[in-house]
């Protein structure tokens, strides 16, 4: 919000001001009705699902232009995408592929692999590994999504986008037989990978806390048995690291380190 009032000669005093920031928001977006009437239109219509869901369907049959923030500021934000599927558990979600990476590794990879190059961090990938650009459009989010044709050669250009290449991968996804359920399996697995993080997360911290405390912490049984493991791994690593700090030994043994 500091560049773009005074790029279209607008006074935005107090940027990042939150009532300054929505004023300068609605003087630009004025002045983009103004310019482009037809592309305000377009977008204004895009707050309905509907509308969204038309310039999708059919799934994995047309690549759409996306713009989203998910995407590097050196494209404009912006990607030529594949959708492939609706999410299992989110039915506003749809699920695409970023067609600037080479699909191969989305076709060979297992649904187990395919879970894990999705959701885990690139800091914790292999050195040769490589995220899958597994993307979701969230369509009651108003997403700007509109038809490949109005790419032009100048602004695939400009935007570094290769849109005869994007094209060929498009087709060579249409013919993979049993992609959507994989990468549906691939998802499922996904949001189950993230609950059992964020639980042992939550119980580690609370755990922690329990040891500064000196107060006996929950027992395993009260706790999911199918992350046992992973939280019997963590707390043994709080009470080691507590116990390194210089955490009395009668501290850590007040917490309760063994599976009733």
């Amino acid at each position: 919000m500091k560049t773009w009032p005074s790029a279209n000669g607008l006074a935005h005093i107090d940027a990042h001001d939150a009532l300054a920031d929505v004023r300068a928001t609605i003087e630009i977006t004025k002045i983009l009705r103004a310019a482009q009437p037809k592309l305000y239109d377009f977008m204004f219509r895009l707050r309905d699902k509907k509308a969204v869901l038309q310039q999708l369907y059919p799934l994995g049959k047309n690549p759409v232009v996306h713009v989203s923030a998910m995407y590097p500021a050196s494209r404009g934000c912006t990607a030529v995408v594949m959708p492939i599927c609706q999410h299992p558990s989110n039915n506003n979600a749809i699920i695409c592929f970023d067609l600037s990476q080479a699909p191969e590794s989305l076709i060979s990879a297992s649904a187990a692999e395919l879970a894990r190059l999705v959701f885990t961090s690139n800091d914790k990938l292999e050195e040769n590994e490589q995220r899958i650009a597994l993307k979701t459009i969230q369509i009651n989010r108003c997403p700007f999504v509109a038809p490949l044709a109005t790419l032009n050669d100048e602004s695939a250009e400009r935007l570094g986008i290769d849109r005869s290449q994007s094209e060929s991968r498009a087709i060579q996804l249409m013919g993979v037989a049993g992609l959507v359920e994989k990468i549906q399996e691939a998802y499922t697995a996904g949001a189950i990978m993230r609950t059992r993080k964020t639980l042992i997360i939550s119980s580690t911290r609370a755990a922690s806390s329990r040891m500064r405390t000196g107060t006996p912490c929950l027992s395993y049984s009260q706790f999911p048995r199918s992350s046992s493991e992973a939280l019997r791994v963590g707390f043994r690593m709080i009470a080691w690291t507590k116990c390194c700090s210089g955490i009395g030994e009668g501290t850590i043994q007040s917490c309760s380190m063994k599976p009733n």
